[in-house]
């Protein structure tokens, strides 16, 4: 099998954009990735990043057998972001509109998995959605799949950034296509964008960036970001809204996303905080949010998100009761901070 045809299998599969890279990544990316970990760039990702991070640069630490790296990309919602309904409401990124797209893209990936299959017996493959330790820009960017911009997000030329990244490692020698030569060249647009400074040199610091605190970080937000959040309560675009490389150019065909990510299909661009303040219990917040991506920031760190958004939305007097009631009775100290801090209303 040549990879012209692995393409159109990907295509069938869903997948609008596909390109095929070898195993290890380069040095000089390898270089780069343990510079940003030396560099502290990583926030409290580094538990788990800084294990064995030599890992994350040969697709054979997933796959011995591993010959050649798939990597994929599906599009997202790009319309606007429609305005918010009121002051009271948090804002959601893109790519957690509809439903969770590890599951979606799971799904996918093993219809992709089974065509090839059916094409070479006793195929072994391994299917990586964000979660497994692999540097998943790294190897799009080494497949040809796009570019890194100045936002630090792969670029797919005549599409741009607003996608969502998967890969198939295969035990089967493809032709790889070669890494793109193109850049940002003078545009800095996506800096300036940026409400804490987070694009610095060629890196992103994790620290600083709205969608790390709002979707990894488990504990107290720093008080210096916080009133720089907005309305965010799981992810940021600011970044990508900010790129002209998102702006579909005339002439092109538009690819759609797939239903999964709808907004119908989950919780939307906005979200009642009043609805999220509410939330005490882990049984809620399954109810409310289970087969969605927010339940990645687990219930205290949405409903820490809500009180900040609801101070820095200018909401904080109209839900005070909420965040009062999450100030005396939220079982985690870090809402009941967070609470006290959006009472603090100036």
């Amino acid at each position: 099998m040549d990879a012209p045809r692995v393409k159109d299998l990907a295509r069938s599969a869903g997948f609008a954009f596909a390109a095929v890279g070898p195993v290890g990544l380069p040095s000089e990316e390898g270089d780069a990735f343990r510079l940003w970990l030396a560099r502290g760039n990583s926030g409290d990702m580094l538990r788990w990043i800084g294990r064995a991070p030599e890992r994350r640069l040969d697709a054979r630490s997933l796959l011995p057998e591993a010959a050649a790296v798939i990597s994929l990309a599906v599009p997202v919602p790009s319309d606007p972001a429609p305005p918010a309904p009121g002051r009271a409401f948090g804002r959601v990124a893109r790519h957690a509109w509809g439903a969770d797209y590890h599951d979606a893209v799971r799904r996918r990936l093993e219809d992709f998995r089974r065509a090839l299959a059916a094409e070479c017996p006793g195929l072994r493959a391994r299917a990586v959605v964000d979660a497994e330790p692999l540097l998943e820009r790294a190897f799009a960017r080494n497949g040809g799949l796009g570019f890194v911009g100045r936002n630090m997000n792969l670029i797919v030329p005549d599409v741009g950034s607003r996608i969502i990244l998967a890969e198939l490692v295969v035990g089967l020698y493809l032709e790889p296509d070669p890494p793109l030569k193109r850049t940002c060249g003078t545009c800095e647009a996506c800096r300036p964008a940026c409400p804490t400074g987070s694009l610095d040199d060629g890196f992103l610091d994790a620290g600083l960036c709205v969608a790390y605190h709002t979707m990894e970080n488990r504990g107290p937000l720093p008080l210096e970001i916080r009133p720089r959040m907005g309305a965010w309560v799981f992810g940021c675009d600011d970044c990508q809204d900010a790129c002209p490389q998102n702006e579909q150019p005339k002439g092109l065909p538009t690819v759609e996303p797939w239903p999964e990510f709808s907004p119908e299909r989950g919780v939307g661009p906005w979200v009642p905080l009043a609805d999220l303040l509410a939330i005490r219990t882990e049984e809620a917040f399954k109810e409310r949010f289970k087969g969605t991506a927010l339940m990645r920031a687990r219930r205290a760190g949405l409903v820490r998100n809500a009180c900040v958004a609801a101070r820095n939305a200018g909401a904080a007097r109209e839900l005070r009761a909420r965040l009062e009631e999450c100030r005396d009775r939220d079982d985690s100290p870090i809402v009941r901070e967070h609470a006290s801090w959006a009472l603090e209303t100036p």
